[in-house]
């Protein structure tokens, strides 16, 4: 049907109109409420703390006696239940007509706002839902971050309205909200109150002043009771230090379990920390008494005196103010590196998860405005030297020093679509694409950043569209073999020129290269026959006198899958990686392409191993072992694996594997300075956060500790943090 008023199109049980407010048609609105309040929120975390915080407030709350609601709640009475999807909705089969007939049985309608809210069609519809239903009177905002204008959704900062002449026109509304902003000036209890007032239909100053009445009678009869209480204390002072001692162990089982959940999130250095708080800290009467529970856990977070060996280590956490766009291992030390949508360089230690330095992009000339995902990379260079390269159409090219946060040196302006560090660090290839569609590459010194050699390319393959290329650099031959489509474009800087060979399928997405040979990873999307499903390839060429040649070719279909639930599922399409490593029987290249890993004899292309997993591979790296590499996968479904190359996967079994409680959106696995294998993941459903675990089968376990040397050595972990 249409709005008499305004004509927006309306359902036809719709009572009222969802742009202008006006009451439609005949239908009357439902009375039979199940519900205070309907809250709709975005499922983050932060938005999640305060939806659970209002949720609690109103549902806890019970109505001084005396007081006027105007909307059907008595004096006296609790507000009840609020419905809040998580808790709600987990065994319907059917959610849409679950929200509905949810929103239709609630009272009001709290929106927890914050500048992604704005972005969400679920919570417009919810909104939109309950204005037809109940019209527009009953709903309250809650802020959660960001200022009102740019965190309360635009359905409630304006309404279709007549101005003076008559005629419907968008005007700004003022809907009722609440600040419940971390570090605002007002008080959490009073907006909390003002959105209980808002709910109940009764006036804010009215409720404010009866509550701070029940409360003084409440502090009150406290008084009067403490005075009984403390005579009954003296006789009953040996049972209560018994009790309390009991109360403090059941706690310090508590914390023991929420240290072990710490350490299952990868929050290696809170687990520790909460381990140690359920520990007795002294020898004196009053001291929390010891349980086991609480030793085994902190036992568990050091990787102390255990009887089964743990290949697989958490380090920490790595939090950031804003979105993660890109991040990297470096293997020259023991740092790692990411840049937020805010701009921001965290410089982080691997094995503590604590932030060394920050840096901030804004430094370098002629920033883009846009922090934008896909457009940046970050690519360490020996223990100081950080690049940042932007391959958008602004452009930036530039060095950082990690040590000092000063910039080295900088090229505004200039787009980069190829960037690969040398071996030893010393030098980078960075190629750019020109306006005819060629490429143009130089190696540069990353010290001085001056141009050591230079050349361009007269092969048309190249838009600068595409982002960046995959490349391989071979600092020895000083050759740069780049993807470019189907082919792989081999530039040499010693002799300036260039050589092309098709090596894949529609695109290639990684190039790799062992001794003389290329090793190319393509893939074709163009079908449309199963968009679950694509052809990919995986060739080699060698070097000849007359340029590269290729030798062989494997092809196959791979399968990539989703992650998540019903409501928000996410893809992981696992584009193809090769990796040159070690077999038993000598060199091979892996290949990691969607579910599906496959390692093919170098020489040959021969078929070594050819696997398939449950879930999309989103990371893969090595450990050099002299009876064959270590392979380690990351799979999306948050899941760490890992198989030595000389032995058939079988028998692995669950020694090398461990699962995460999280979906991995993407992965990066090296071996760092010190020799071990570190993983970096970036979380799907936290994308603010960086998880980072380390390989540690090789290490000695330490054994045989008494419980005063696990503490020190607890302390001395967090001193390190």
């Amino acid at each position: 049907m249409e709005c008499s008023r305004c004509h927006t199109k309306l359902p036809d049980d719709a009572v009222y109109c969802s742009a202008c407010g006006e009451r439609n048609g005949q239908e009357l609105e439902r009375d039979d409420y199940a519900y205070a309040a309907f809250i709709s929120y975005r499922h983050l975390p932060r938005d999640t703390v305060v939806a659970k915080r209002v949720q609690d407030a109103l549902e806890a709350f019970r109505l001084p006696k005396g007081l006027a609601c105007l909307q059907g709640f008595q004096s006296g009475q609790r507000l009840g239940k609020c419905f809040r999807d998580e808790d709600e909705l987990a065994a319907s089969h059917s959610l849409p007509e679950s929200i509905k007939e949810a929103l239709a049985r609630s009272h009001s309608l709290v929106v927890v706002c914050s500048p992604e809210t704005r972005e969400s069609l679920w919570v417009r519809r919810e909104i939109e839902m309950f204005i037809q239903l109940h019209g527009r009177d009953r709903i309250i905002c809650v802020l959660a971050a960001g200022s009102s204008s740019e965190s309360i959704p635009e359905i409630l900062r304006y309404r279709f309205m007549p101005d003076i002449d008559g005629e419907m026109r968008k005007m700004p509304a003022e809907p009722l909200a609440a600040d419940l902003r971390s570090g605002a000036s007002v008080s959490r209890r009073a907006e909390l109150l003002r959105v209980i007032a808002a709910v109940a239909g009764c006036g804010y100053d009215d409720l404010r002043q009866r509550e701070k009445a029940r409360r003084r009678h409440r502090i009150a009869a406290l008084a009067t009771a403490l005075i009984a209480i403390l005579a009954i204390m003296t006789y009953l002072g040996v049972a209560a230090y018994s009790s309390s001692q009991d109360a403090l162990a059941e706690e310090s089982k508590l914390l023991a379990a929420k240290s072990q959940e710490q350490f299952a999130r990868g929050e290696r250095m809170q687990a520790i920390q909460t381990a140690l708080d359920a520990l007795p800290i002294d020898d004196s009467l009053f001291s929390r008494p010891f349980v086991p529970e609480a030793q085994a856990a902190l036992e568990l977070a050091l990787g102390a005196n255990q009887s089964k060996i743990q290949v697989w280590r958490p380090n920490g956490t790595i939090d950031s103010n804003g979105e993660v766009l890109a991040y990297e291992l470096s293997r020259f030390d023991t740092c790692g590196v990411s840049l937020s949508d805010d701009g921001v360089i965290d410089v982080f230690d691997v094995f503590t998860g604590v932030c060394i330095k920050k840096l901030n992009i804004h430094a370098f000339e002629d920033v883009p405005a846009d922090i934008a995902e896909g457009e940046w990379r970050l690519a360490p260079a020996g223990n100081r030297h950080l690049l940042i390269a932007h391959c958008g159409l602004e452009g930036l090219f530039g060095c950082i020093d990690m040590v000092t946060g000063s910039i080295v040196w900088q090229r505004p302006g200039l787009t980069v679509n190829v960037l690969e560090v040398s071996e030893d660090g010393s030098q980078c290839v960075v190629g750019t694409v020109t306006s005819d569609n060629t490429m143009a590459m130089a190696l540069i010194d990353i010290t001085s950043g001056e141009i050591a050699a230079s050349m361009e390319t007269g092969q048309n393959a190249f838009s600068a569209e595409l982002g960046f290329y995959p490349c391989s650099f071979n600092e020895i031959s000083h050759e740069a073999a780049v993807g470019a489509g189907e082919f792989i474009v081999l530039f040499n800087f010693d002799t300036a020129s260039c050589d092309l060979v098709s090596l894949g399928m529609t695109l290639i997405y990684s190039v790799c290269a062992k001794e003389n040979t290329i090793i190319a990873a393509s893939s074709d999307r163009s079908s449309q026959d199963d968009v679950f499903a694509h052809p990919y390839m995986l060739a080699a060429a060698v070097e000849q006198s007359g340029g590269l040649v290729p030798v062989w070719h494997v092809e196959g279909v791979y399968s990539w899958l989703l992650t998540g639930s019903q409501q928000e599922a996410y893809p992981h399409e696992g584009e193809p990686t090769a990796l040159p490593v070690q077999s038993g029987s000598g060199d091979a290249i892996a290949c990691s392409v969607g579910d599906t890993l496959r390692v093919v004899e170098l020489e040959t292309g021969a078929d070594l191993t050819n696997e398939h997993f449950g879930s999309t591979i989103v990371g893969m790296g090595a450990l050099p072992h002299e009876d064959g590499d270590f392979l380690v996968l990351v799979l999306a479904e948050g899941a760490l694996d890992g198989r030595f190359m000389g032995m058939n996967p079988a028998f692995h079994g669950e020694t090398y594997s461990m699962s995460i409680p999280y979906q991995i959106e993407s992965a990066c696995v090296r071996q760092v300075a010190d020799g071990h294998v570190v993983v970096l993941m970036h979380p799907v459903d936290q994308p603010n956060r960086l998880l980072s675990y380390h390989l540690d089968g090789s290490d000695p376990f330490p054994t045989g500790l008494a419980l005063d040397e696990l503490i020190a050595l607890a302390n001395e972990e967090l001193g390190r943090g």
